[in-house]
């Protein structure tokens, strides 16, 4: 070791304890560059459902995370509702924070494929399954066309209460009736708190 430091010599542990600082530094830097560059993939976890405190729900999944909300810390799934919860849901928030978005012309309107007839289907199908057919949708239930710009911005809020065949055939529906029209939207599944009564 130089000479300048010869505390170091007496101190071996505290040389050690600063090496370790060093690597934890450097490998903090290389996981945001890897973010931010999108070296790591993580397949987003697109539409799942959304509930608060309801411990009597006999509906649940999994990857639930901790989320902060106005009155305090709520349990709640990966959901319809954007979080970035995932390396990739951080790596589009460290691009969000980092620049600007490029601009793209605006959509046209009515767009060209708002044609046909829509097929139907009461089938209900498991959430991956959904996932798979979706895959276009944003983290968060969240989707918006990617070489335009949509003039108009849609939040779509669905009360739901144990009726998870029915969300799952809305939710198969919904998506690409909402991208034919080229709007930018996002799908918010809110489900009772516990036994109080929804405010009607």
């Amino acid at each position: 070791m130089p000479r300048s430091l010869p505390w170091l010599r007496q101190h071996p542990l505290f040389a050690m304890l600063l090496m370790v600082i060093l690597a934890l530094l450097l490998f903090a830097q290389f996981s945001i560059n890897a973010f931010v560059t999108g070296t790591y993939h993580v397949e987003p976890r697109l539409i799942e459902t959304f509930y608060i405190n309801d411990t009597s729900s006999s509906f649940r999944t999994g990857g639930e995370i901790l989320a902060r909300l106005r009155d305090g810390y709520r349990k709640m799934p990966l959901t319809a509702i954007q979080l970035y919860y995932n390396k990739t849901g951080l790596r589009s928030l460290f691009r969000f924070l980092s620049g600007a978005p490029k601009e793209l012309p605006p959509c046209l309107f009515p767009p060209r494929n708002l044609v046909g007839q829509i097929s139907v289907s009461y089938q209900s199908m498991s959430w991956k399954k959904l996932e798979s057919l979706h895959t276009e949708v944003d983290p968060g239930g969240k989707w918006r066309p990617h070489n335009c710009t949509s003039p108009y911005r849609v939040a779509i809020i669905v009360p739901y209460r144990d009726r998870i065949d029915h969300l799952k055939i809305f939710l198969n529906h919904i998506h690409p009736f909402l991208q034919k029209q080229l709007i930018a939207y996002g799908i918010y599944v809110i489900e009772q708190v516990c036994n109080v009564s929804r405010d009607k």
